[in-house]
């Protein structure tokens, strides 16, 4: 999906922003990009969207060479790119949606279409009821929200994110940390955020990828994706404690366990076959066990009770006999 080889980034003689990169990402991966100030992460971004070329090296987005894109096919190689900046970039004169619409307006989908999918986008981030207002009169979270709206609204497979919560709090940046991370899980895209805030990597079980002075010092692999990430303990007591409605009570079988939902299972590559195949066979020995651990002995078997002869049962009384044979008043039979 996202390849370096070899790249190095010179400004001058005296300044490497990057210096002998080699990294891949996959499809759907989130990662972060950490490192000091100056280590070089904004300029790794910048090379993906063509907005700096290498001093040396290639980068390579989906099989193309970015480095030696004519200028004018730049502009379509950012259409399938979401880039959001670290001091948001929203046209200050205009409302969120206009800010929004834009990104669709200069790709040329039609009024009708972008309106629909700006509101759903604008809903996505929690901008509900805010759509009308300008960049001025939100906060710093709600403008991010609003440039990572812009960002996403026109379904990239690629997010690029410079700093994203370095205007924010703590609270505000980890939320914007949960909405990036929820994006990569439900649309696929391939996420890489540039951050210096290690105290909110530290809290996320996804790549990192850190720089320092130019070079790669480390790059730790991710415990899942997105993609894979489980309910959290909050969310598995409510699913669990929630009432089942009267079609739940009717299908759901005794002691069932907590299935995870659709978008938690990972999807199947191509090399792999949802058809499980039939049950393994036991071998002769374990399979002559089983059935001989199964099979009751002759000893216990019960036998079944005896059916009476047909002269012993007594034969069937009139109703005249039915009615002398009234119980008298000292417990007999008349």
């Amino acid at each position: 999906m996202i390849e370096f080889r070899q790249v190095t980034k010179r400004y001058s003689r005296f300044v490497t922003a990057l210096d002998g990169i080699n990294l891949s990402f996959q499809k759907g991966e989130f990662a972060f990009i950490t490192g000091p100030s100056g280590a070089g992460k904004s300029t790794l971004l910048k090379l993906l969207y063509a907005a700096e070329r290498p001093t040396s090296g290639d980068v390579r987005v989906e099989g193309r060479s970015v480095s030696r894109l004519h200028p004018t096919s730049v502009p379509y190689l950012r259409r399938n790119m979401g880039i959001v900046f670290q001091d948001f970039k929203l046209l200050p004169r205009r409302t969120i949606v206009e800010n929004v619409s834009l990104a669709l307006e200069v790709c040329g989908v039609p009024p009708r279409q972008t309106r629909r999918r700006v509101m759903e986008t604008i809903e996505r981030v929690g901008l509900n009821g805010l759509h009308e207002r300008l960049p001025g009169e939100l906060s710093g979270g709600e403008q991010q929200r609003a440039a990572i709206a812009r960002a996403i609204v026109g379904k990239p497979t690629i997010i690029l994110a410079d700093e994203p919560t370095g205007n924010l709090d703590e609270s505000m940046s980890h939320d914007i940390f949960e909405l990036l991370s929820s994006i990569c899980r439900h649309e696929g895209a391939t996420i890489l955020v540039a951050t210096h805030d290690m105290a909110e990597v530290a809290l996320w079980p996804f790549r990192q990828v850190r720089l320092w002075e130019s070079r790669i010092e480390a790059d730790r692999p991710a415990l899942w994706q997105p993609w894979e990430h489980y309910p959290s303990g909050l969310e598995r007591e409510t699913e669990e404690t929630a009432e089942p409605t009267e079609d739940q009570e009717s299908e759901a079988p005794e002691n069932e366990e907590f299935i995870l939902s659709d978008y938690n299972i990972p999807p199947l590559r191509e090399d792999e076959s949802t058809d499980e195949g039939p049950p393994p066979i036991l071998d002769g020995g374990a399979a002559s066990e089983a059935t001989s651990a199964d099979a009751p002995e002759a000893g216990d078997v019960e036998e079944p009770a005896p059916v009476p002869k047909a002269d012993s049962i007594p034969p069937a009384r009139s109703d005249s006999e039915a009615e002398d044979a009234s119980p008298t008043p000292d417990g007999g039979v008349a």
